[in-house]
């Protein structure tokens, strides 16, 4: 038997796909199950997780939507989904060296980190697939939706008509085709709406970001730390806001602490723009912090262990149904989380009972109002937060992803039986 782990979107050694793809390395430790990775083609590493990576696809899932040109979604859609399909054919076709793969029904095929633009393709390709070569495949999918319930109307709301309507044709698909494919949702809101568009259920997968660390403690003391900003410096996430933040934020509140921790794919003149203005800063203030680069798993556990509260500039226009892993890892920790408004961040901080206090307008100035109402009012006290963080890490620990994936293939086989 083998575990096929597939992510086209492996493209990089630290962030949240690296951790998943590792995490479900580690479901299969100690068996007699030998565990394959295919990553893409430009990860720069030769290993994860102590096992090789062949670095075999060439396009990712990510896809940002058009509003102009009403035919580039479809364009990337097909585009997309027919070169994934291409790509899982050739795997096992021969001549493909180290990056062949011969399936069969004993065997476990794994996508951890799946959208709209690669999930039918996924879909054609499992159904093509003859009995002697069809293993069982668990799709994990990710991003948005395309609806929303409306709690007022007590339904559902399409608000991205491609969006659903390409879930739905892989969801029409699957149904058509033969026994042994699987869908999870990272996150129970959206295994919800996955849940409506397919007309079945789509169980919520336990959840294991990079800081969620099941069995830590969180820290017991309140600390006078803010994380105000963490990952890629994206103008959709805030970035252009974080300075104008940290000047306020440091000038008024000297007894803490304010750490910004950015990175950049590629140094372009807004990002160069963003950096020149926070190197400035850290010059100007003892309790300014400035982390800029990518960091290792274990310096981004300690950025998020280390603080009090979180904060997620995010626009409201690309992420009112978008998740992100780090609203559960500052969950997971104790920490207050600041997010905007009337989005998929603070339902979700709502929903699982931890702290937030979010904020209406897109400004610094709005943002920073979010972060003086923490400090001044904190919204739960520091055990109640440890209280929400050991719930939610006892919700998604490592044996319940386990349990999971076995129950899903042990399901297949019987109804092959």
């Amino acid at each position: 038997m083998t575990a096929y782990i597939l992510d086209p979107t492996l493209a990089v050694q630290v962030g949240h796909h690296a951790q998943w793809v590792a995490e479900f390395v580690h479901l299969f430790q100690n068996q007699d199950i030998e565990v394959k990775i295919f990553g893409n083609a430009i990860f720069p590493a030769d290993t994860l997780a102590g096992l090789p990576v062949i670095k075999y696809f060439t396009g990712t899932t990510w896809h940002s939507d058009d509003k102009e040109d009403l035919l580039k979604n479809w364009d990337t859609f097909f585009g997309f989904n027919g070169h994934i399909f291409r790509e899982l054919r050739k795997i096992s076709a021969p001549g493909a060296g180290s990056a062949h793969a011969v399936f069969t029904p004993d065997d476990i095929v794994i996508f951890p980190s799946l959208v709209e633009f690669h999930l039918t393709g996924i879909v054609k390709w499992f159904n093509t697939l003859g009995a002697e070569n069809r293993p069982t495949v668990l799709c994990n999918l990710m991003g948005p939706s395309g609806c929303t319930f409306d709690a007022a109307r007590e339904t559902y709301s399409v608000y991205s008509v491609d969006t659903a309507r390409f879930y739905k044709l892989a969801f029409r698909d699957a149904e058509k085709g033969p026994k042994g494919l699987h869908f999870f949702g990272c996150g129970e809101v959206h295994s919800e709406q996955y849940s409506f568009l397919r007309g079945q259920k789509v169980e919520p997968q336990p959840l294991l970001n990079t800081a969620l660390q099941v069995n830590s403690a969180p820290r017991a003391e309140q600390a006078k730390e803010a994380l105000l900003f963490v990952g890629q410096g994206r103008a959709a996430k805030g970035a252009g806001f974080v300075a104008q933040m940290v000047d306020m934020c440091c000038s008024m509140f000297p007894d803490w602490n304010f750490t910004v921790q950015m990175s950049f794919n590629n140094i372009e003149k807004a990002n160069q723009q963003y950096l020149n203005k926070l190197r400035a800063l850290a010059k100007k203030f003892k309790n300014f912090r400035l982390i800029f680069d990518h960091v290792t798993s274990e310096q981004y556990c300690d950025l998020f262990n280390q603080s009090e509260i979180v904060v997620m500039p995010y626009l409201r226009e690309k992420y009112f149904n978008h998740s992100s892993g780090i609203v559960w890892e500052s969950i997971s920790t104790a920490n207050t989380l600041i997010v905007p408004e009337d989005t998929w961040l603070d339902l979700e901080a709502k929903r699982q009972g931890a702290a937030y206090v979010s904020f209406k307008d897109a400004t610094a100035e709005s943002i920073v109002a979010a972060i003086k109402e923490a400090i001044e009012n904190p919204a739960m006290e520091r055990a109640d937060k440890i209280e929400a963080a050991w719930n939610f890490k006892q919700k998604n620990t490592q044996e319940k992803l386990k349990e999971q994936v076995f129950a899903a293939w042990s399901a297949t086989k019987s109804a092959r039986a």
